[in-house]
């Protein structure tokens, strides 16, 4: 493993106290890259690399899962309804999933621009040749040739497509459709053979959502990051953590918007009486909030489970999954039907934030692809010989 130079040096004396974090985040939301135009995920990735806040989420101690998951919890809470969602969503993955995948697989030394925010990487796991949900069906191919390595294939739907210097490609090394088949690839963005394809939707303003080919794009062979082999294991590993972060964003993203909600109808009146004095407002946001609380609460035990064994329950990070999509679409949809006509103009941030829920119930596993991983592991069905469709 390269020393660990990303992580090591000009660390605060505590990196894991909060409140240090805070101070970093809150400057690094100040600086003019940030507050100059609405940032996009590569200006937030650079912002918060360069205060330091990136490397406050890593472990120097323990690459074989770096996450520190109380100060990326922190963070995602401090940008909520701070910066566009779709620039949020972009550091959560650069957070979550990217760095952490690249220290894990290639160490520190590789991941250090990532770290210090001088460079992005996107994810590109989704392959046009397959569906979303079917990842082992991936037609996107790498071959060795002599000295070098080949990539072929399209990816679709790239958080960071447009602004990525770099592409973690998922891609196969041989057929089939065992998880040894797969390996993770590092394309920089400028190699000969790439082209990118911006994707044309109203949702998620700042993520730089596009579609990537790949034709004939030859790279030396230490851009494979790890074994052979070794990609689709990372990969699915990882993607606990990636689901945990979606769970915070979303336990903080609705919390944000409940409260909103209520001090808004604390001040307006109907027939001489605030909304809030209404039980049927009441119950109806704090329905909402019972079930906030209970996400809230397997966040939390997750959150715990894998700080103390560096694993992510994947059954478990499967749930918080299938929990997001329609807890963040109901909350926004209620919080938007009872502010009324003014939630319904060009400018109300309600309704883009309505609007761009509805990616949290497709992207990074539809709750569909979540549910069916859930009912593997129903006791009523566990030991039944007939397989499922």
């Amino acid at each position: 493993m390269p020393a660990d130079s990303a992580l090591a040096g000009a660390r605060p004396p505590n990196p894991t106290d909060p409140d240090d974090t805070v101070s970093r985040l809150e400057s690094a939301l100040r600086s003019p890259q940030v507050t100059g135009e609405p940032a996009d995920g590569r200006t937030l990735i650079h912002a918060l690399g360069a205060a330091g806040v990136v490397k406050d989420c890593l472990s120097a101690t323990d690459l074989r899962q770096p996450l520190r998951l109380p100060i990326l919890r922190t963070v995602l809470a401090g940008l909520t309804g701070r910066v566009p969602n779709g620039a949020q969503l972009a550091l959560l993955l650069h957070l979550s999933t990217v760095t952490p995948l690249t220290l894990r697989l290639a160490g520190a030394e590789r991941a250090g621009p990532l770290v210090r925010g001088t460079a992005t990487a996107a994810l590109a796991a989704t392959d046009s040749g397959a569906p979303g949900s079917d990842l082992s069906g991936l037609t996107t191919t790498v071959r060795r040739h002599e000295d070098a390595l080949v990539v072929d294939g399209r990816k679709t739907w790239i958080t960071g497509a447009r602004w990525a210097d770099n592409f973690l490609v998922l891609a196969r090394h041989r057929p089939g459709r065992h998880f040894s088949d797969f390996c993770l690839v590092m394309v920089p963005a400028d190699a000969q053979g790439v082209s990118i394809e911006p994707v044309e939707t109203p949702l998620m303003a700042g993520a730089g959502l596009g579609s990537l080919t790949l034709d004939g794009v030859r790279l030396p062979a230490h851009a494979m990051l790890g074994r052979p082999g070794r990609g689709m294991t990372a990969f699915t590993e990882q993607m606990g953590a990636e689901r945990l972060a979606g769970g915070m964003w979303t336990v903080s993203l609705c919390r944000r918007l409940l409260a909103a909600a209520a001090a808004d109808a604390a001040r307006r009146s109907l027939a001489g009486r605030t909304l809030w004095a209404e039980s049927a407002v009441r119950q109806r946001l704090a329905a909402l909030f019972a079930r906030v609380r209970l996400l809230e609460a397997l966040v939390d035990d997750i959150t715990a489970r894998a700080t103390a064994t560096g694993r992510f329950p994947l059954s478990d990070t499967a749930v918080v999954k299938a929990a997001v999509g329609t807890l963040a679409g109901d909350v926004a949809d209620t919080c938007l039907h009872l502010d009324g006509a003014d939630g319904l103009t060009a400018r109300s941030e309600l309704l883009r934030t309505a609007q761009d829920v509805r990616a949290f119930g497709v992207a990074g596993g539809s709750t569909e692809t979540m549910l069916e991983l859930i009912a593997d592991g129903v006791p009523a069905a566990a030991g039944q010989a007939e397989s499922r469709p």
